[in-house]
């Protein structure tokens, strides 16, 4: 708009205007030229702003060009570093790799003269070990041969010593065991016909004793100077209850053996008495007064042949004997012979047990002295087996044990 336009115009109405910038009052005039001003600011404003903008976007074209140019370049850098890096890399791998299979091959050159090297001295104690060994071995097979001579020597000599005092002991025993059984048969009284035959034949040498069969009865025949003067049946009954049978059995015996003398030998009586009686012609005795009771009948018919008198008057002489042996007189002499039998037994059976112990004792030792012998016998014959152990500290107990 035209400035004098504006000054050749006049309004009708003149309104008041306000400063668009400071809000004061102007003229209409004043606020046309504000505006026109402002219009004019406006338009250069908007003028310059495009040019701003495209000065802006000009820059940030070249801003994006130069940034692309500098990612660009500073990719291809990056690129160029990064090839460069793997290759430095990869040449760094290989370098890595050619060093540690250098070192590989010198430490298995190492292991491997190491190892030539143990094997060279296991081979050399190997051998060093099997000369100690092998001298070892001559040595313990010498020393060995000596133990064992040594122990068979002890051996054989410990065998002979045992057998020979077993030997002796056995016979001791049997000869011991013998002579007691025949004081016992003589004093005790026997218990069957086998003890009664012993019995008689210990206490009258003289005379002939004769047993008729095993079971049979025996007859002793008195001699006197040689010369027969009379007989006695002997029945032995080792029974627990008494029967008249026996006295029929030997008087039956004692008609057959022709002789008026018998005596049952028994263990029970028919009676209680003294431990003996006469019942129908026989002399019934317990075991233990047997052979008194013989010594009293085989005197009395020694002394009758002796007298200068008849067949009866002997006979008379032979019915007092028996007179005698039924008396209390008589019952009393062998009561108490009986009681010193009993005496003499329990005294006998002290001294046997007493020489039973001693001879217990020596069975253990001998029995000490084999199991010992059997040791050494076991020990001779480890050692013959071929044993490792050391013979020297086996070989001294036995040793001395052997030497006691």
């Amino acid at each position: 708009m035209n400035k004098n336009n504006y000054a050749s115009r006049r309004p009708e109405v003149v309104t008041p205007r306000t400063c668009p910038t400071c809000e004061s009052a102007i003229t209409e005039e004043q606020f046309d030229t504000i505006m026109h001003i402002s219009a004019a600011r406006q338009e250069q404003v908007a003028s310059e702003r495009a040019t701003l903008q495209q000065e802006r976007e000009a820059v940030a074209a070249q801003r994006s060009a130069i940034a692309a140019d500098a990612a660009a370049a500073e990719r291809e850098k990056w690129e160029t570093e990064t090839a460069r890096g793997l290759r430095e890399g990869e040449k760094t791998r290989k370098q890595a790799e050619a060093e540690q299979e250098r070192v590989r091959r010198a430490h298995e050159k190492e292991l491997q003269a190491e190892t030539q090297k143990r094997e060279a001295q296991e081979k050399r104690f190997t051998r060093e070990v099997a000369a100690a060994q092998a001298t070892a071995k001559r040595a313990a097979h010498e020393e060995e041969g000596r133990v064992i001579n040594e122990l068979q020597g002890q051996l054989k000599t410990l065998e002979l010593r045992r057998r020979r005092d077993e030997d002796t002991l056995k016979k001791t025993i049997t000869a011991l065991q013998a002579k007691a059984a025949r004081p016992d048969a003589a004093h005790f009284g026997p218990e069957s016909e086998e003890a009664l035959v012993e019995a008689l034949r210990a206490q009258f040498p003289g005379d002939r004793i004769e047993h008729h069969g095993k079971a049979g009865d025996v007859v002793q025949v008195v001699l006197d100077g040689g010369r027969p003067v009379g007989k006695i049946l002997y029945e032995v009954k080792n029974t627990g209850s008494w029967q008249r049978e026996y006295l029929r059995q030997v008087r039956r015996a004692m008609e057959a053996r022709g002789t008026a003398h018998g005596i049952l030998v028994s263990r029970t009586l028919p009676s209680r008495g003294p431990g003996m009686c006469v019942m129908g012609g026989v002399i019934v005795a317990l075991p233990s007064i047997a052979t008194q009771i013989a010594t009293v009948v085989r005197d009395g018919l020694i002394t009758v042949a002796r007298l200068q008198v008849t067949e009866g008057g002997k006979a008379s002489k032979m019915a007092a004997l028996y007179d005698y042996l039924r008396s209390d007189e008589f019952a009393t002499a062998i009561q108490r012979v009986r009681e010193r039998i009993e005496d003499l037994r329990d005294s006998l059976a002290r001294e046997r047990a007493h020489h039973d112990g001693w001879w217990s004792r020596r069975e253990q030792l001998y029995a000490g002295i084999l199991r010992e012998a059997t040791g050494i016998d076991a020990r001779v014959q480890d050692l013959l087996g071929g044993g490792d152990v050391n013979p020297r500290a086996k070989a001294l107990p036995l040793s001395a044990t052997g030497s006691t």
